[in-house]
């Protein structure tokens, strides 16, 4: 089982975990609901300890990914609970990280979001472009808004794919399920960065 103390091999001086910090001190000091910094924290050494390994195609760690989806978060949902499972949620799917551990050193919430976020990549993609399926989608704003996010600036990075058929398959699922996704739920900011970066993406693929 994870252990609750923080180890000082991986600590929070890094240039990712300060700008998300940074952030959120920000916005809570105005903030009526105060969110739980220790919480908060115990998430991002988490991300920094199981991600340790992995490196983004960018060269970043892969944990920066994550932190960067969770910054974004806070400005639709400044919660500790949505945070905190924007933070971990790729340790679960990704690494040796039970979901029951999350449950364990946060609480049932956390687990809950973590969960349904783990599940939406496991469901049939064609299954997903159905009318029904994206309203039922839109009904678990949190997790999916989480989704959303996470996919928004894994295309925003997507020039550090080398495989120009994966960026072309990542940009058509985009438009195909994503885009559909964020216009149900309004984000309409969401929605048209997909839009424009996807089409960018179409756009080389079809001039190269």
């Amino acid at each position: 089982m994870t252990s609750n103390n923080f180890n000082s091999n991986y600590d929070l001086e890094d240039q990712y975990s300060i700008k998300l910090l940074a952030k959120l001190e920000l916005i809570n000091g105005n903030a009526t609901s105060k969110l739980s910094f220790a919480m908060i924290k115990k998430s991002m050494w988490l991300a920094k300890k199981y991600h340790s390994s992995q490196i983004r195609q960018s060269g970043e760690p892969f944990y920066s990914h994550t932190f960067e989806v969770a910054e974004r978060l806070a400005d639709y949902y400044f919660e500790t609970d949505a945070l905190v499972a924007a933070i971990i949620h790729d340790i679960v799917e990704d690494t040796a990280f039970d979901i029951h551990q999350v449950g364990f050193i946060f609480n049932q919430n956390v687990k809950n979001i973590v969960n349904r976020l783990t599940k939406l990549d496991t469901i049939d993609k064609r299954k997903l472009s159905s009318e029904w399926v994206l309203h039922k989608l839109s009904q678990d704003k949190i997790a999916t808004t989480i989704k959303l996010i996470d996919r928004l600036h894994n295309i925003e990075t997507i020039s550090y794919i080398r495989s120009q058929q994966k960026q072309q398959r990542i940009a058509e699922e985009t438009i195909k399920i994503y885009v559909p996704l964020a216009q149900i739920m309004g984000l309409t900011d969401i929605k048209n960065n997909l839009v424009k970066l996807s089409y960018k993406v179409l756009s080389n693929s079809i001039s190269s």
